[in-house]
């Protein structure tokens, strides 16, 4: 492995830069993907890795400043692995290898992403903590690709059914290729005309604010005063549809291309109750004075949004993202960074990481930034080095807002520190894979011809209603391969039959495993298996 991937080393030059010199070595991993690495001849034994860093990442003012204090840094990019996550995390670990083949080990390797590379990286370290040491994660959607794309979903689901319903101009899920030249533009235009009328300002300010997105993500705008609701209705259209990058125009590009790395659809409705959805989402307020003042009914719209045809998602493309869902509490550590104004990341993504994720290992900051990412040199620096401290010493630093902007005025490069004190609120659209206990009961005689075996289907905590066992679409449960005969929900347990003949070409024995796979009414994947003796 180590000799194939050198063996796609394609430039090594050196740089001189004010104190240090640095040597770049770049190429080409196997699956096309280009790679760099940048190392500082005043190495401090620690290697940044990120996936938007070749073939020009290293150029920034920011990451000279980072080799400067003598970290080595490194990368990829996106253009051949993109929301294929799991590949992405292979190549991170590649250039791990390429590293250490020619500089030897690292004593810390530290994921440093943005974006889709922070998203990654959250990733990185859930799956591959024995390669890497920690991360800091900058602007990146947290919630884990379901919940932040059920979330995209919701926004243009409440959108279409209220404003354009029944057009097929404006696609939610299944995103055409040719979306930059019809279904984008077409989704802009609906929502900019939209945006002129008291009425289309309602149903827009109902769609960003069920989405949880930002009421500023412009940065040329003041920050909306609470009670100002025309300008936080404008900032909220701003964040969907009229600003820089609205989330409009990711929902049709990425939504396309998962579509098509999944090979379906990750995302559902079906289930969702917007009516409770908006009395947990920050800016309800904004909404109920946007439908006064338009004189519409706020009550009627949640009817038409309740009673509208909802969308289920595909299981095989729920397995596929499965790596790409936070899991487990952290068990290195992360520093989080996160614009209050993201509209591509929301920052109540945030919450849904750190209830997931969260534990001692976790430092989450906050700034004063609208859009999508934009952070300064002195920022990014200090979170690197807030991380290097605590892998060093096994003590966080203090990472209060003042701390961390005092840190940052130390770093000789152009920007203003903006750490704020803050706190998101809770994500409305959290999704963790559920557990399900499955176990074989009995094998009974049911009619003199027919012999069931009997599997019972449990799911376990954390309790949720879209994950009980009421949900369970029986037709979709398969043992062993066999399709039921016969199913029975008996309180918190789907009763699912099978015909013992279906299952004879198992191996008897003891501890046998055999697979179960199923799935939720909403497309979510049941996958589990029972150990047992087949007679």
């Amino acid at each position: 492995m180590m000799r194939s991937l050198l063996a796609a080393v394609a430039l090594v030059s050196i740089t001189l830069l004010a104190h240090a010199a640095t040597e770049t070595t770049s190429g080409v991993l196997p699956d096309g993907t280009p790679w760099r690495i940048d190392f500082p001849d005043n190495w401090n034994g620690t290697l940044l890795v990120g996936l938007d860093y070749a073939p020009n990442g290293g150029n920034t003012p920011t990451v000279q400043e980072l080799l400067r204090r003598g970290y080595a840094s490194s990368g990829v990019n996106r253009a051949v692995t993109g929301w294929s996550v799991g590949d992405s995390i292979e190549n991170h670990v590649r250039v791990v290898e390429i590293f250490t083949e020619r500089y030897g080990p690292p004593a810390r390797v530290f994921v440093n992403g943005s974006s889709l590379g922070a998203h990654t990286g959250a990733a990185v370290v859930q799956a591959r903590p024995d390669v890497f040491d920690g991360a800091v994660l900058q602007c990146g959607g947290l919630a884990g690709a379901i919940g932040l794309w059920n979330s995209k979903l919701d926004a243009l689901f409440v959108a279409k059914t209220l404003l354009a319903p029944g057009d097929d101009r404006y696609p939610i899920i299944d995103v055409p290729d040719d979306f930059a030249t019809n279904a984008r533009p077409a989704w802009l235009a609906m929502l900019q005309a939209a945006q002129q009328t008291p009425e289309g300002k309602a149903r827009i300010a109902l769609a960003a604010a069920i989405a949880q997105l930002p009421a500023w993500s412009v940065g040329s705008k003041p920050i909306p005063a609470p009670d100002d609701y025309d300008a936080l209705q404008e900032g909220l259209y701003d964040s969907l549809a009229g600003g820089p990058l609205p989330v409009v125009g990711q929902a049709m590009s990425s939504r396309n291309e998962i579509n098509r790395r999944a090979g379906g659809n990750i995302s559902w409705n079906l289930g969702v109750d917007y009516r409770k959805l908006l009395e947990r989402v920050e800016h309800a307020d904004v909404v109920r004075a946007m439908y006064e003042k338009a004189g519409l009914d706020l009550e009627a719209d949640l009817d038409t949004l309740a009673a509208a045809p909802r969308i289920v998602a595909d299981p095989d493309a729920i397995r596929w993202a499965r790596i790409q869902v936070i899991s487990n509490p952290l068990t290195v550590p992360v520093v989080t960074v996160n614009g209050i104004g993201d509209q591509i990341s929301p920052v109540s993504g945030q919450q849904a990481y750190e209830a997931v994720a969260g534990s001692e290992n976790l430092r989450q900051t906050y700034l004063r930034v609208a859009g999508h990412c934009g952070f300064n040199g002195p920022e990014v620096v200090t979170a690197v080095e807030v991380l290097q401290e605590r892998a060093i010493t096994g003590v966080w630093p203090d990472t209060s807002a003042d701390a961390l902007n005092a840190r940052a005025a130390t770093v000789p490069l152009s920007g203003t520190p903006r750490f704020i004190e803050y706190e998101p609120v809770p994500f409305a659209r959290p999704f963790h894979f559920p557990r399900v206990d499955a176990k074989v009961r009995s094998a009974v005689i049911v009619r003199k011809s027919q012999q069931l075996v009997q599997l019972d289907l449990t799911p376990l905590e954390p309790p949720a209603s879209e994950f009980s066992a009421d949900k369970i679409d029986p037709a979709s449960i398969r043992f062993a391969g066999a399709a039921p005969v016969d199913s029975q929900l008996k309180g918190n347990t789907l009763v699912v039959k099978f015909r013992a003949s279906d299952l004879g070409d198992l191996e008897p024995g003891a501890g046998v495993r055999i697979p179960v796979s199923g799935a939720y009414r909403y497309g979510v994947p049941i996958d589990a298996e029972v150990v047992t003796t087949v007679r």
